[in-house]
């Protein structure tokens, strides 16, 4: 870029040519003042009167314009002063910390110290560096971890106690340079007589809740028709709690939904168990199952269009307990049943049943088509309770049983009904498995699981909760020794089983409770 730069000249070496000083003082060609103070004209280019001169000339060599910058220098330019300014990022300071901003100012990087947002390149100066953006939040810093990028606090954290909370102390951040303060965002009923049974979340803040209902149910813009029996609902609300779209499946029987996920498209996968009949609107029609409960899963796009279906049993028992995804949209299944299933006929796998109820997990294509199905059990009862599933299609599975489980990692022995949980890939490949429990009844309710594949379980008990490494002496977990299992068999034979920490969050409930 060139600017131009005027500067006063005592003197110019050009014949007839008048070169102003000073206000009301000219001189002529020989630097001599002129009679009257003004100039004369002159007869050649640009005279013909008095003032009419013609533009004089402010440089005869660039140290008429000023001295130079380490990032501009000046040029004199038949009479006139340019500056010539360094291409932005020259390097103008010691060690790379400043560079020069493509307009002749040297200034300072991001990550550098700072007192004022003029001193920096970017425009911001927060928390005393240079900042790639104003960071401006109560839950953010450009200096921590790395300076200069502006990052959000961790959720659950306030490092800066500026999230004041509904109680002093008890704010926190809520991950995206905000408060979570505890207070309620968005809240509503809808019935007397609905159950929610699982909710799914948008990046946007948008919630998708399924469960059962009899009877109409009004989600905020007119009603789900209902029957006399149970049927599924399925409701996408906003992040302020309006109601976006909802859906309603029953034709008879009851019908209820366990599981929700959400892809990368907003698309909604829902599942669960149905009795008596089923339409999920996919071009099949209505659906009858073929005994007491068969599994149905149902893909819904964005604004609850159905995108596919599918449903599966025999004239036993059948139910969908969990729905996932992964980042490829591949959709994961679990639940418990007893008889046979078959998931699909792209992969004709049929599941049979040891004895009673086994555990069962399914993976489908974004597009239901089925691509591979597990079973775990023995002629004993085994059940899951909770099933989630992280970015790389890694299965986290809980549940009780009783009698053997096998994962691909060691026999699971309970000693009553015991709490199992178990991690696979995402082709179906076993990582670990475990057991907890004695011979008191212990169950699991929920599990979850983070990108790094740690998984965390809750539930409740009664005796002693224990596994293969020792059992946690802290709250109200005994450390007991375990129930007595067959020789050789191993509750967990993977390393990371090894728990990071255990604890009872209220007095174990008793068998009366129970």
């Amino acid at each position: 870029m060139r600017l131009s730069r005027p500067v006063l000249a005592l003197r110019a070496l050009l014949v007839g040519t008048i070169v102003v000083h000073g206000p009301g003082c000219f001189l002529d060609a020989q630097g001599l003042p002129m009679e009257g103070g003004q100039p004369s004209g002159g007869d050649g280019p640009g005279g013909g009167g008095a003032g009419d001169g013609g533009a004089p000339p402010v440089c005869l060599t660039p140290a008429d314009c000023g001295s130079p910058s380490v990032c501009s220098a000046f040029e004199c330019n038949g009479g006139s002063c340019d500056t010539e300014a360094e291409p932005l990022n020259t390097n103008c300071g010691d060690q790379g910390t400043e560079v020069c901003d493509g307009n002749g100012m040297c200034l300072t990087v991001d990550g550098e110290d700072c007192a004022a947002a003029s001193e920096c390149l970017s425009g911001f100066c927060a928390d005393g560096v240079c900042c790639d953006v104003v960071c401006a939040g109560p839950c953010n810093s450009c200096a921590l971890p790395t300076a200069g990028a502006c990052t959000p606090y961790t959720v659950d954290t306030d490092p800066d106690d500026e999230c004041p909370g509904v109680a002093p102390g008890t704010g926190v951040c809520d991950g995206a340079s905000g408060c979570a303060d505890g207070t309620v965002a968005a809240s509503g009923s809808f019935s007397d007589d609905a159950v929610a049974q699982a909710v799914a979340t948008y990046a946007n803040g948008d919630a998708v809740i399924v469960g059962d209902f009899q009877g109409p149910l009004s989600l905020g813009t007119g009603a789900l028709p209902g029957s006399p029996s149970r049927d599924a609902f399925v409701v996408r609300l906003a992040a302020d709690g309006s109601h976006v779209w909802s859906r309603g499946f029953g034709e008879g029987g009851d019908q209820t939904a366990f599981g929700a996920a959400v892809d990368s498209t907003g698309a909604v996968i829902v599942g669960g168990p149905f009795a008596g009949g089923i339409n999920l609107d996919d071009g099949f029609g209505p659906r009858d199952s073929l005994g007491a409960n068969d599994g149905f899963l149902v893909k819904l796009d964005a604004v609850g269009a159905t995108v596919w279906g599918n449903a599966f049993g025999d004239g036993l028992e059948q139910v969908v307990i969990g729905v996932g995804v992964d980042e490829q949209d591949a959709v994961y299944i679990a639940g418990y049943f007893s008889g046979t299933v078959n998931f699909g006929p792209t992969v004709t796998t049929t599941l049979t049943s040891a004895g009673l109820l086994d555990v069962f997990i399914a993976k489908f294509t974004s597009a239901g088509d089925h691509e591979w199905s597990k079973r775990f059990g023995d002629a004993a009862n085994q059940f899951s309770t909770g099933f989630a599933v992280n970015a790389d299609g890694e299965c986290a599975i809980t549940g009780a049983f009783d009698g053997v489980m096998q994962f691909g990692t060691g026999d699971l022995i309970s000693a009553g009904y015991d709490v199992f949980v178990a991690q696979l890939d995402s082709d179906g490949e076993p990582v670990f498995s475990s057991s907890f429990g004695d011979v008191s009844a212990q169950r699991s309710h929920a599990v979850a699981i983070d990108p790094l594949g740690q998984v965390a379980v809750v539930g409740d008990y009664v005796g002693t909760m224990c596994s293969a490494t020792p059992a946690s002496t802290s709250g109200a977990l005994p450390s007991a020794a375990p129930a007595p299992r067959s020789p050789g068999a191993s509750p967990s034979t993977h390393p990371a089983t090894s728990r990071s920490w255990a604890s009872s969050m209220r007095p174990p409930i008793s068998e009366a409770e129970r």
